[in-house]
């Protein structure tokens, strides 16, 4: 007796006798294979919108396919790398593809790169000469170019550069007093009523004499009358016949003068004058110090 392929059902041939336990046998290998089915079924997906869960598979369709076959995820992966450029608008983005350059021209420029990720700023520059405005156009620049005019007259009245040209003399006058010089420079410093300067006199000969004790004239300003005589600083003294009692050289300037007083100190005396015998053919001086104009 011959059997089915799948599930071995007998299938009796015209000379087999035909056992009804051969048919009861059929009908249950049937009966089993049906409730197999039957339990299966439910588990399966539905053919009208299957809910699918884990990771289903598909075929990957060919490229380009425009059907209503399903698409698995290798199919759209080489989709988008086949995509050379996408149309319209996106609905949000971090920041630009191609950042753009803002530019500002004119009298005013400047530019910065703006690609959508923050804000930025632009520094600027405005053109020289590139527009006219006149005084009267800017609030309060009358009022402050005002104040500066008054502040740059005070100024000027208060400090001042200059030089002079300082010379031999004496107290009373010149008299018969005829120099030779080599040298004779003076520069001062005003600030306000102080006078700071330096001076300095080189003597090569002279003939006559001077009447009064000697004098290094020419100052810039004569001093106040204050009656205070502040000490000035005497250096690269030569050919000076000293006293003997004295023990060294010093000057002032004189109250109301603008003359300096060469004077010798000693232990018994403040300072002995400087007469016209105590000055060498060849003389040289040079004193720096501070005064009061008046």
């Amino acid at each position: 007796m011959l059997t089915t392929t799948n599930y071995g059902l007998k299938k009796p041939e015209g000379t087999d006798v035909v056992n009804i336990d051969d048919f009861n046998g059929n009908a249950d290998i049937i009966d089993t294979k049906l409730k197999e089915i039957n339990s299966a079924l439910p588990l399966k997906a539905p053919l009208d919108s299957p809910g699918l869960t884990g990771a289903p598979t598909a075929p990957t369709q060919t490229p380009g396919d425009n059907s209503t076959k399903i698409a698995n995820t290798a199919f759209v992966t080489i989709a988008i790398a086949n995509k050379t450029s996408v149309s319209g608008n996106a609905g949000t983005a971090t920041k630009l593809q191609t950042p753009r350059n803002i530019a500002l021209a004119g009298d005013v420029t400047g530019s910065a790169n703006f690609d959508g990720s923050g804000n930025i700023s632009i520094t600027t520059t405005v053109a020289d000469d590139s527009h006219n405005h006149i005084i009267a156009n800017v609030d309060g620049l009358q009022s402050a170019l005002d104040v500066i005019d008054t502040h740059l007259s005070e100024l000027a009245n208060q400090y001042e550069e200059g030089t002079f040209t300082p010379y031999i003399t004496g107290a009373t006058n010149s008299g018969t007093f005829v120099p030779v010089y080599s040298d004779q420079n003076g520069s001062f410093i005003r600030q306000n009523k102080l006078i700071t300067f330096k001076l300095k006199v080189v003597l090569l000969s002279y003939t006559g004499a001077f009447n009064g004790n000697l004098r290094i004239a020419g100052l810039p300003f004569a001093a106040v009358s204050d009656g205070v005589n502040v000490p000035l600083s005497v250096s690269d003294l030569n050919n000076l016949d000293m006293d003997t009692n004295a023990k060294f050289v010093t000057a002032q300037v004189m109250n109301s003068s603008s003359a300096i007083a060469l004077l010798q100190p000693t232990d018994n005396s403040s300072g002995i004058s400087v007469a016209n015998a105590n000055l060498g053919q060849t003389f040289t001086i040079t004193i720096t110090g501070q005064y009061k104009k008046a």
